[in-house]
């Protein structure tokens, strides 16, 4: 199959594999090897970020990259790994990127459950302080829970978030 992005051609076959492999040994038409449960839009978004700034492929280069995809805040993240460093997930220009060695997990379901909870932690945090700031008002304690009933509890300047939130 053959898809179009940013008005180049790109030549699809589906794998088994939850990788993306990119061949560039023609450039002319280079071919994108990718799990058959990617969308059009998914691939679409990794060739976009990983094109961005790097220098033709040579003609015997195959390329291996590791990527999938994490559902939050209703949408899609692409998620990029990160070989070297050891820093928290984080998101950037609506790509989430990940430190191989933060997390010792080889299980992907999980793995996906942890980064999506720490983006989550990481932005109820980030929109706590700017609500702080605005209102002149310091919250001594953040936590997360699975709570029963509610979004959140507060109490004597300590919140609790509910987890199920994400």
């Amino acid at each position: 199959m053959i898809i179009q992005i940013e008005n180049k051609d790109y030549k699809l076959i589906g794998t088994n594999d939850y990788t993306i492999h990119m061949d560039f040994i023609n450039p002319e038409l280079p071919v994108i090897y990718a799990h058959s449960s990617l969308s059009i839009d998914e691939l679409s978004a990794y060739v976009k970020q990983f094109s961005k700034g790097r220098p033709v492929k040579s003609k015997s280069e195959l390329e291996n990259l590791e990527f999938f995809t994490v559902d939050l805040f209703d949408l899609k993240y692409p998620v990029k790994t990160l070989i070297q460093g050891n820093s928290a997930p984080y998101l950037k220009n609506n790509m989430i990127y990940y430190s191989k060695s933060y997390f010792n997990i080889k299980n992907r379901i999980k793995l996906e459950e942890k980064i999506r909870e720490t983006i989550f932690e990481q932005t109820i945090y980030d929109l706590i302080g700017k609500w702080e700031e605005r209102f002149h008002v310091l919250v001594n304690d953040i936590r997360f829970k699975n709570l029963k009933s509610s979004y959140f509890l507060v109490s004597n300047s300590k919140l609790t978030i509910n987890k199920k939130n994400i």
